[in-house]
């Protein structure tokens, strides 16, 4: 009996929790972040198991994977209004159309709540068709308040456990039931296995002892029907390893592109015909990227934006299709401008900014161009405003690029790269990412620059005593000496003249 992909199972209560516990999905924006960390305790205080925290979840289609699993596990959807959060190109809209396909009408699941003004227009109307919930004062109150006064969910695990008893027997049913079984046993064994190889990058073992779970689950037809949350288990986690393989894909001596990609289609195309929504669309654009891979040596041509174009069709702010078809729009040398469209898009979603910049810095690096140099300029200055972690790979282009452009002994062609930012804003993204102080074989390279960038802004005041600190570092007639010598006279002239 084949196991049953991609079927997500209804929560079946196992702790010590109260019996008006629920599982509940809190869906909200990062900028509401703090009243939903407030809301999150006080629902937890009343023993509610409450799916909050999202940043522990890894890139790729474990992240939409689990959301949809905390999601169909769910008895009650909070989504707290804000701008922000019914912003187009949001996540939170992403959320909140699972929870339409899951429940057709909102009343008795769903609770909107309005932490935020917003105009009603703005409002979705699937959310408008309950009654919303406005909070007059402290909202974790209010809201648990209120969450306390709801009717509790029907134990409907019971109905369903003693179905299985009547059907199966109760022997049956308590053997299956306690995982003792040699099937289930040796399924569970592997999966934790499997987990352990993904986590030390060695994917192809993983994907090796994932399917042989499958195979020893499948043996025992009664197992699919009393562990069907280890069923979900291990077609969540085979999914998940092909996905992490194929961010992280790097091949061997010996090894192709194209086989190792090849190897996972099967898994990529049984996740895209047995899912739905966020989590089909994930499953083709990953599908789509392996056609990328596979066309890098396979000497076949490959369309990967078609799966790009229909992931995109049932979700448009998929993060990985939008962030892997700018990529691919770079990588064919196609319009800049529609791939920087994706780039922005994928952005926009506000979730796994770190994906989507690794996607975004590799597609300028595809180009190999001034073009291409430009745009990784301004990349890197934007994360460095937002505050977010410069990845190394980033920091040794960013260097290249200064380097070839301003070294002392390079090419003066510091006009090319003030036309992407101003001279201060190129200053400061060099002081950022390599501190003076921090690395004397880096000033090298970085006090010139800032000299020469200083110099062709007309601060040439600044530019002085930038070249003086380089000569006083040196001993005369020093290839670094004669270098701001000559500008120092160059800069002294300049200035006598304009006296």
């Amino acid at each position: 009996m084949p196991l049953p992909p991609l079927r997500l199972t209804p929560f079946s209560p196992t702790s010590s929790r109260s019996s008006n516990a629920m599982h509940i999905f809190l869906s909200y924006s990062s900028s509401d972040r703090d009243v939903a960390h407030r809301i999150h305790l006080s629902l937890v205080g009343q023993q509610h198991n409450v799916f909050f925290d999202r940043e522990d979840l890894s890139p790729g289609l474990e992240y939409d994977n689990r959301i949809a699993q905390e999601l169909q596990r769910a008895h009650l959807f909070i989504f707290l209004i804000s701008p922000d959060s019914v912003s187009p190109g949001r996540y939170t809209l992403t959320e909140l159309g699972m929870a339409q396909r899951k429940w057709s009408h909102p009343a008795g699941h769903v609770l909107p709540v309005l932490v935020r003004a917003t105009p009603m227009d703005h409002i979705p109307s699937y959310l408008k068709a309950v009654t919303i919930m406005q909070p007059a004062g402290n909202i974790p109150s209010e809201v648990a308040d209120h969450v306390r006064r709801m009717k509790p969910p029907r134990p409907a695990w019971l109905l369903w456990v003693i179905g299985g008893i009547v059907g199966a027997g109760l022997g049956v049913a308590l053997w299956a039931t306690s995982g003792m079984s040699p099937p289930v046993r040796a399924a569970s064994d592997l999966l934790q296995n499997a987990r352990s190889l993904q986590d030390a990058g060695e994917y192809a073992s993983a994907l090796e002892k994932i399917l042989a779970a499958r195979t020893h689950f499948s043996q025992s037809p009664i197992t699919t029907l009393f562990q069907p949350q280890l069923a979900q288990d291990i077609t969540t986690q085979q999914l998940t390893i092909a996905t992490t393989w194929l961010d992280d894909m790097h091949v061997k001596e010996g090894e192709r592109f194209s086989e190792l990609a090849g190897r996972l289609l099967p898994t990529l195309d049984e996740a895209i015909t047995t899912s739905t929504g966020a989590l089909k669309a994930t499953a083709l654009a990953y599908r789509g990227w392996a056609d990328f891979l596979r066309s890098r040596d396979s000497g076949q041509r490959f369309e990967p934006e078609t799966f790009y174009r229909q992931a995109l069709d049932i979700d448009p702010a998929n993060v990985h299709a939008h962030s892997m078809w700018g990529h691919w729009i770079t990588w064919t040398r196609g319009d800049l401008d529609e791939a920087k469209k994706h780039f922005e898009s994928a952005l926009a979603n506000g979730q796994q900014r770190a994906y989507v910049r690794d996607r975004q810095l590799s597609a300028m690096a595809n180009l190999h161009n001034d073009e291409g140099d430009g745009e990784t300029i301004r990349i890197v200055s934007d994360m460095l405003i937002r505050k977010e972690p410069i990845p190394d790979a980033a920091k040794w282009r960013i260097r290249s690029i200064f380097t070839s452009s301003c070294g002392f002994l390079s090419r003066n062609n510091i006009s090319k790269l003030a036309e992407v930012l101003p001279e201060s804003a190129l200053i400061a993204l060099l002081r950022s990412l390599f501190p003076l102080d921090s690395d004397r074989e880096q000033a090298h390279w970085v006090q010139p620059c800032i000299a020469r960038l200083q110099e062709h802004a007309g601060l040439n005041d600044n530019a002085l005593e930038s070249y003086r600190a380089i000569q006083s570092a040196y001993k005369p007639n020093e290839p670094y000496w004669n270098f701001a010598n000559d500008a120092i006279k160059r800069l002294s002239k300049t200035s006598l003249k304009q006296k």
